[in-house]
């Protein structure tokens, strides 16, 4: 779960697919392109006419720059892929981490709960004494302390627990809004994009075109 949800492994994804897209851009730049072109008109004497046009343009010389611009995204992409292995490795060493805090905390509310009982009966018994004249007041207060001592590192050992559940959910990519079922307005970045793509001023440049197809190619839009 946590390698499609995370949102490390997400970003990373994303920008992966950028540069790879970067790259095949670069990488046409290499080869001339084929454009056809036709032509059809009647003029006043109602002759037909018909042309047709070929137009095949591409790179003569440019010193290199197309070859090192093509070598350069190659290796971005390289780097980019390198990178995601990576945060994949981390990522699942953040899962293993934080499922083994869980399995700590709560093997140590198990235990807790086993000294709670001890010491409640150790209170029981000491009480029972005192009645009997072998046991004083202070040995009563001595094992309410113990008492209260358990009672408090249960508490601690469960709040422990509730924060491995969330670091467990954090790490799966899990601990969002949404999956947690919160009554919050959920941030759509693709609502959001298509919502002011079209606003006054904010123009069709060219790395918003190269937006809309990293959106396209992740299924975005």
């Amino acid at each position: 779960v946590a390698r499609t949800e995370n949102p490390q492994i997400n970003q990373v994804q994303h920008q992966v697919k950028a540069v790879e897209l970067i790259a095949e851009q670069a990488a046409r730049g290499m080869y001339p392109s084929l454009n056809a072109s036709g032509r059809a008109a009647i003029d006043d004497d109602g002759d037909d006419s018909l042309s047709l046009g070929l137009d095949l343009s591409g790179p003569i010389y440019q010193g290199g720059a197309i070859a090192s611009a093509v070598r350069k995204a190659q290796a971005q992409k390289d780097q980019g892929r390198a990178q995601l292995y990576t945060t994949g490795l981390l990522v699942d060493q953040q899962v293993g981490n934080a499922y083994a805090n869980l399995a700590v905390a709560i093997a140590s509310i198990d235990a807790s709960n086993r000294q709670v009982r001890a010491a409640q009966l150790a209170l029981e018994g000491v009480r029972e004494e005192l009645q009997l004249g072998a046991r004083t007041t202070l040995d009563v207060l001595d094992r309410e302390q113990e008492l209260l001592d358990a009672q408090t590192d249960l508490v601690s050992a469960q709040v422990d627990r509730y924060t491995a559940v969330y670091q467990v959910l954090d790490a799966m990519g899990l601990l969002t809004a949404e999956r947690l079922g919160l009554n919050v307005p959920i941030y759509d970045p693709s609502a959001y994009y298509n919502a002011v793509k079209d606003a006054p001023g904010f123009g069709v440049s060219r790395e918003g075109q190269r937006l809309d197809r990293v959106l396209k190619s992740i299924g975005k839009e």
